[in-house]
C-alpha cells in the first residue's frame, strides 16, 4: 500500500503562531490501533466562536488531517460558503510529507 501524508490545516479567518517547534505531524507519532483500517487520520480539529454583539460573531476553525491512502483523498480539500452576511477573511493551508516535514503552503491564488 502506497502510503503519504497529506496534512491540510484550513483556518477560517486568523490563526495565531504558536511557540516552539510546531505540531507533531509524522506518521510514526500516530498510535498503531488508530491506523488499522484507516485511510485517513483527523489529528486535530478546533473550533472557537467569538460573539462580538448580537448580530456579529468571529468563528475560527483549524483541523489537521492526515490522508493514509488514495481513498481517502476527498478529505484533502475544504470548502465553505459566503454571503452578504457571511465572510471569509482569511484562509491557511499547508501540506507536510510523512515525516512531518513542511512540503509547502497554500497560495492565495489557490
Amino acid at each position: 500500500m502506497r502510503c503519504f501524508l497529506l496534512i491540510c490545516c484550513f483556518a477560517g479567518l486568523q490563526i495565531q503562531s504558536q511557540a516552539g517547534s510546531g505540531p507533531d505531524y509524522r506518521v510514526s507519532a500516530i498510535p498503531a490501533a488508530l491506523l488499522k483500517n484507516a485511510h485517513a487520520v483527523v489529528r486535530e480539529q478546533e473550533v472557537t466562536v467569538d460573539i462580538r454583539s448580537a448580530g456579529k460573531y468571529l468563528v475560527k476553525e483549524k483541523t489537521a488531517i492526515t490522508i493514509l491512502d488514495e481513498a481517502a483523498d476527498d478529505q484533502a480539500s475544504w470548502s465553505d460558503y459566503y454571503s452578504k452576511l457571511r465572510s471569509i477573511e482569511y484562509v491557511e493551508g499547508t501540506l507536510y510529507d510523512a515525516q512531518g516535514n513542511k512540503i509547502r503552503s497554500l497560495k492565495k491564488s489557490e
